[in-house]
């Protein structure tokens, strides 16, 4: 008998959603290279300074059609 991805998907799928996530969490371990710690916590640092900008309308968002359109024609460039 052969497994094949979507039986491996089905099986999975059944088991309970903490077991899910921590089935989730070993593929991608097996596939992804390591995260540098100091990376992801400078990461974290700005997105968390960036939320705060938001929150405290330090920043103003823009619409995300908006937004796109001004990293593509960055890209053009």
């Amino acid at each position: 008998m052969s497994v094949t991805v979507d039986s491996v998907f089905a099986d999975a799928m059944s088991l309970p959603e903490e077991d899910r996530s921590d089935l989730l969490d070993r593929l991608l371990a097996a596939v992804a290279p390591p995260i540098d710690p100091e990376l992801e916590r400078a990461h974290v640092e700005i997105a968390n300074r960036r939320a705060q900008e938001m929150i405290s309308g330090a920043v103003k968002g823009i619409p995300v059609a908006e937004g796109l359109a001004r990293v593509r024609a960055m890209v053009r460039r």
